[in-house]
Parts: structure tokens; C-alpha cells; sequence
């Protein structure tokens, strides 16, 4: 299975049904933000988290306004031969490393 394509796996599948899960926000979560900001504190958002997941919580928890832009960078490590490569993808256009 492990050398298996996405494509060959998801072949003749039947859906059974669907799982929604939710991690909801720590209740002080909002009001702690407010005040890093009102102490001029910059907060910014690290994740791992996908990115629909990550924008979906960052506004929730008021972190990115409506008419902030949102910056998706990817890493690729590099080799012996070449050094890293950094993508970058700014509200939907994505960019050369």
C-alpha cells in the first residue's frame, strides 16, 4: 500500500458517510489576543494546519480581518548541491522560489 498511487487507491470506493469534527477555541482565547494588541504586542499565527483550517481559526479568534492578506509559505529542503527553496502563495497567486 505504501507504494501505492493516490489514483490506485481510490478506485470503486462506496460512501458510508460523513465525520465532522470541531476544536473549538479556549473561552479566553479572543479577549487575550485584544490585549496583546491593545499592549501593541504584534501576534501572528504559526501553524501546520492546512490552510483553510488555519485562515478559519485566525478569523475566528480575530487574528486576520476580512481585509487582511494571507501569506502561505512552503518550504522544500535543499541538497548538497542546492539550498532551499521557498515558496510563497499571496491570496491565490502563487510565486517562482
Amino acid at each position: 500500500i505504501q507504494k501505492m498511487h493516490r489514483d490506485e487507491l481510490e478506485q470503486d470506493l462506496e460512501f458510508l458517510g460523513l465525520v465532522i469534527l470541531e476544536n473549538r477555541l479556549k473561552e479566553p482565547t479572543i479577549r487575550v489576543i485584544e490585549e496583546l494588541r491593545e499592549a501593541n504586542i504584534q501576534v501572528l499565527m504559526i501553524t501546520g494546519d492546512n490552510i483553510q483550517t488555519a485562515v478559519s481559526v485566525a478569523k475566528e479568534c480575530k487574528i486576520l480581518a476580512r481585509d487582511e492578506t494571507v501569506i502561505n509559505v512552503t518550504v522544500v529542503p535543499g541538497d548538497q548541491n542546492n539550498g532551499p527553496k521557498i515558496f510563497f502563495n499571496l491570496q491565490g497567486i502563487p510565486t517562482k522560489p
